[in-house]
């Protein structure tokens, strides 16, 4: 479970590299394995990995936006502290993703996407802590 091959066994593809890099004023940059138009507006659960150890659990509505711009050049507390660790300890990281189904709900007179993401990285996340009794270091919480 602490292996990228346990997670790539289940359906898991590696999209993506994030890596160290002068190029860009955050010191990061990303390089696409597969076509990006194959993840545009596409939720799904990834996951960041060195060497193939599992590093972070994450999800995101649209991965493609997560990993090519937020994680790239968005300013946040989270994004700040990934960065770091990639620039200061592992030079760079390997994604994995996993798509999600997109499917509409309509409840009251309202249509509206059901997340699938967020739930199934919650239950990884559980998961995971339940039979290695610690989450992945870059992973704050289990949500």
């Amino acid at each position: 479970m602490k292996r990228v091959e346990y997670w790539t066994e289940k359906g898991f593809i590696k999209i993506a590299r994030i890596y160290k890099s002068d190029r860009l004023k955050q010191g990061v940059d990303v390089d696409f394995y597969v076509d990006k138009k194959q993840f545009k507006d596409t939720p799904g659960v990834y996951l960041l990995t060195f060497k193939g150890e599992i590093l972070k659990v994450g999800q995101s509505a649209n991965l493609l936006n997560r990993i090519n711009i937020q994680y790239k050049s968005i300013v946040n507390l989270g994004n700040n502290r990934i960065r770091k660790s990639i620039k200061e300890k592992y030079t760079s990281v390997d994604v994995y993703a996993f798509k999600t189904p997109i499917q509409k709900f309509s409840l009251l007179d309202y249509n509206f996407p059901i997340n699938y993401q967020k739930g199934l990285e919650e239950a990884i996340l559980h998961d995971f802590y339940n039979k290695v009794e610690e989450i992945p270091v870059l992973n704050l919480q289990r949500n």
